[in-house]
């Protein structure tokens, strides 16, 4: 029996709660969003100097080819978000992509920081939620994207 693959976890039966940002988080946010971005920060954000769960999204987005582009500023969001745990990296990730319109032209590929706010307006997954969503849903290849778990 195949298993139906929801597009989004929206369509999901799963009602996650959300951790809300706590104000150190929004503090860091806020002293990139705000301040300039010091010379060589976009190519390290790409690079294997970058802290250990961007390269996991560095390297999932390249070495798989996936059709999707973040900013240097999303991904320190993206980070900031996830606590810097890789397996919330990763499904911060699959979110994403879920959330592209892969019809369209680059412009729609590219996730910035405020397409990351836009897909988690309250904070990211709460801790039971996020194990809820990655043992139930995820895990199972109910969500779109979900192989690259």
């Amino acid at each position: 029996m195949k298993t139906e693959i929801k597009e989004t976890a929206k369509e999901l039966e799963f009602n996650p709660t959300y951790s809300p940002v706590s104000a150190e988080q929004t503090q860091q946010f806020m002293s990139i969003l705000l301040g300039e971005p010091k010379e060589g920060f976009d190519k390290m954000m790409s690079s294997d100097e970058a802290p250990f769960p961007i390269q996991i999204l560095n390297k999932r987005v390249n070495l798989m080819e996936l059709p999707i582009i973040f900013t240097s500023k999303a991904k320190m969001l993206a980070l900031i978000l996830t606590d810097g745990n890789p397996g919330k990296m990763v499904t911060l990730l699959i979110d994403c992509l879920t959330h592209l319109d892969l019809e369209t032209d680059q412009e729609k590929r590219l996730i910035d920081e405020n397409k990351i706010i836009d897909i988690y307006p309250s904070g990211f997954y709460s801790q039971n939620s996020f194990i809820e969503y990655v043992d139930n849903y995820i895990k199972l290849r109910k969500v779109a994207w979900s192989e690259i778990y």
